[in-house]
């Protein structure tokens, strides 16, 4: 069978609405998990028009039914595609470095008059335990300065509940089996359960005698204590809660794509009615109003007056000079 015949007959079924349905959703999903805010919030809402658009779609309505079939879809997708991430998230070894002198500030420094300081291997392990477990969080500490001992350093975790964010800060304490030289290096540790949540992030500061925060690290997501499908029912509620507001941007565009093939149309229609009076027929004049009255007009839609048995109050409308 020929190609060409085959996808044209695929055309006319509802599997090619739901093919491009799917496609839309697909795409959405993906771009959501990017989780850029700018252009997430301009490709979604387009995407979901402009991709039923180059597919044919034309109706108004149906672009509307088609974004209330899509904002769920994408949900179940974007779930689908970010729990296994999620469950399957590595570490990599966090590390900040602070030079005692510098002309800009390196990210995770306080400023280029801040101590020397560097912050290796910050850990957890395990990285996915079931709730109740004792997380062990681990880092080392290397210094020049002389205060370094006083230096407290601290693990913040901050967990991702609902659309809340709660920072929790835990000290750590030096391994007495240190040689108390920071020069070569101070590893630190804390050990603690973690509420079950959806998901963790982390960070390692170091802390001076004033409580100020002298260097940090980037920071880490992890550790994981909850189910697949505690996890996966987390994402589909944020999937569902950023789709509702794309959701709104989507119908917005809508609303432009719906008005101006209205304006399209109405300009249209006042070009053919005036094409039609230069002709001098196809249209009436209300002898009532003066108003322009179309054959099928039964009544003026300008004044009311009814046409029917009787003497009649329109005539032919005569052509323009």
């Amino acid at each position: 069978m020929d190609f060409r015949v085959a996808w044209e007959k695929f055309r006319g079924t509802v599997f090619f609405r739901l093919f491009y349905l799917f496609l839309v959703a697909l795409l959405s999903a993906f771009l959501l998990t990017l989780g850029a805010v700018c252009i997430v919030l301009l490709l979604i809402p387009v995407v979901m028009l402009l991709i039923p658009y180059w597919f044919g779609e034309r109706s108004t309505r149906n672009h509307a039914v088609n974004g209330l079939l899509t904002i769920p879809l994408t949900a179940l997708l974007f779930a689908l595609l970010l729990t296994p991430a999620l469950m399957d998230q590595r570490q990599e070894p966090q590390s900040v470095d602070c030079p005692a002198a510098f002309s800009s500030s390196p990210r995770g420094c306080l400023s280029a008059t801040g101590p020397q300081l560097q912050l290796r291997e910050g850990r957890v392990a395990p990285l996915t335990a079931s709730p109740g477990t004792n997380f062990n969080f681990t880092v080392n500490l290397t210094s020049s300065e002389a205060q370094a001992s006083s230096y407290s350093v601290q693990v913040m975790v901050v967990d991702f509940e609902d659309l809340r964010f709660e920072s929790r800060v835990y000290p750590m304490a030096r391994d007495a089996r240190g040689n108390g030289n920071f020069s070569d290096g101070e590893s630190y540790y804390v050990q603690t359960p973690l509420p079950a949540v959806y998901h963790f992030g982390f960070n390692f500061q170091v802390v001076n005698i004033t409580q100020q925060v002298i260097g940090q690290t980037p920071g880490n997501g992890g550790p994981l204590n909850a189910s697949y499908w505690t996890v996966f029912g987390y994402s589909l509620y944020q999937g569902l809660i950023g789709m509702f507001v794309l959701g709104l941007g989507f119908f917005l565009i809508l609303l432009l794509y719906w008005w101006t093939r209205k304006a399209k149309e109405i300009r249209g229609s006042q070009l053919d009615r005036g094409r039609k009076r230069d002709e001098g027929g196809g249209e009436f004049t209300c002898t009532n109003c003066g108003g322009d009255v179309s054959e099928a007009d039964t009544k003026c839609p300008n004044c009311g007056a009814e046409f029917g048995p009787g003497p009649e109050v329109r005539e032919p409308a005569e052509a323009k000079p």
